[in-house]
């Protein structure tokens, strides 16, 4: 564990300068192209929404991290982190090693502890990857090569004053990738599923946006004017949490909560599923309501002065004190967007087989890990128009760059 009064609190300081909502509004150019080339994707590839969810993410967090393109998803360094990902996810799950219950077992000597074995392995491929990465923009900076703002290139720049040893920079940097990839695209997965169980959602969405946008692909600064869209992203935070258990915070001193005594240097874990399915707070917990945020009949509705920034927006997805995530700003905002622009652009639609089968998305079917998203489900994802579907191509075209004669793509970088 990293105690608050040094490393945490250097690498924190580094993270929050470059995700506070100053900062995140700046990112939204970024978030604005890469949207773009979602709606495209899926316009080309509806059946692999998921596909596309993942590699919008991963665009965005590599882009804002390396300044490096994702366009397929299948690049090297995507898998590279990827793998790392993986590793986190069965790793950080609470429970994952009999070690978590027994903390004895820590003492083992290593040959007889295979998750000391796995540990360091993890470490040593992250280590080397996170490193290599910040090498690499290391080196295109001394040579003078071109590289937009991004959090390595900043930290290069500036390292020195911000107290970061490369050491710490690196894994400040990779680290952004971990958080913001899995969670952003399983969010859109789980908002997906939500649009083809609850109907009615879908309907009077596009009906503010058409209201709203009409014609043209919804903007950030629609935001104020679509209050049910940002609803809506809000509720898919609410009702399927991607970290569905939290994460382990640790008390640092002894601590009284109405009845229960709790002693310094005990395990705490914010259960998310059970704070979002709580029935005083949340009606009808299962029901994706996006009208609890809105109604002032719901508890999450009202005024909320002067509580933790949880409550102030109705749910707890970024987790609670110091340790919330930081790019919480840049997460709001994706959502945002990409709900907008989905809605106005698609239909969606649950799957029927050739025999006239309707296929029915389970809304239980959970991955498990440290973070949680949908198991596979099929959608039918169309155009709400031919106008809408050449609308999408012209966004496309005018950020990402026009075909060739041979069909390639010039980019407009």
């Amino acid at each position: 564990m990293i105690s608050f009064k040094d490393r945490w609190r250097r690498v924190r300081k580094f993270i929050h300068q470059m995700t506070m909502p100053a900062k995140a509004l700046s990112y939204q150019p970024r978030q604005d192209r890469e949207s773009r080339k979602l709606l495209f994707d899926l316009l080309q590839e509806p059946q692999d929404f998921a596909r596309h969810y993942y590699r919008y993410a991963s665009g965005l967090i590599m882009g804002l991290t390396y300044d490096k393109p994702v366009v397929t998803g299948k690049e090297e360094y995507v898998k590279m982190i990827v793998q790392v990902n993986d590793t986190l996810e069965h790793t950080a799950k609470p429970g994952a090693f009999l070690v978590d219950s027994i903390p004895a077992l820590k003492f083992l000597p290593a040959f007889l502890a295979p998750f000391k074995r796995l540990g360091q392995a993890a470490h040593e491929f992250e280590y080397g990857l996170f490193m290599n990465l910040l090498r690499e923009m290391e080196k295109k900076l001394n040579r003078g090569s071109p590289v937009g703002d991004c959090f390595a290139k900043e930290f290069l720049d500036k390292g020195e004053k911000k107290d970061l040893t490369d050491e710490e920079g690196s894994y400040a940097c990779g680290t952004m990738f971990e958080a913001g990839s899995g969670t952003t695209s399983g969010a859109l997965e789980i908002l997906t599923m939500a649009l083809l169980l609850f109907p009615e959602v879908q309907v009077e969405a596009q009906k503010e946006l058409d209201e709203v946008c009409g014609d043209r692909l919804p903007q950030f600064k629609d935001e104020r004017n679509l209050r049910y869209i940002k609803a809506v992203s809000k509720e898919a935070l609410r009702w399927r949490p991607i970290v569905t258990q939290g994460i382990f915070h640790m008390s640092v001193k002894d601590d009284q909560y109405g009845d229960y005594f709790i002693p310094a240097n005990t395990a705490i874990v914010g259960n998310h599923w059970a704070i979002h399915m709580d029935p005083e707070m949340y009606p009808e917990p299962d029901r994706f309501n996006p009208r609890r945020f809105m109604d002032p009949s719901f508890p999450t509705a009202r005024a909320t002065d002067g509580v933790e920034y949880g409550a102030s927006r109705g749910h707890w997805a970024f987790g609670f004190g110091r340790r919330a995530c930081p790019g919480q700003h840049i997460g709001e905002f994706s959502l945002f967007i990409l709900t907008a622009r989905l809605l106005w652009a698609f239909d969606f639609k649950k799957s029927v087989t050739a025999d006239g089968q309707i296929q029915e998305p389970d809304p239980m079917a959970f991955t498990t890990g440290f973070n949680s998203k949908p198991k596979d489900f099929l959608a039918t994802i169309v155009p709400r128009s031919e106008g809408r579907a050449e609308a999408v191509r012209e966004a496309y075209f005018s950020h990402w760059g026009k075909p060739h004669s041979k069909g390639e793509l010039v980019s407009r970088g």
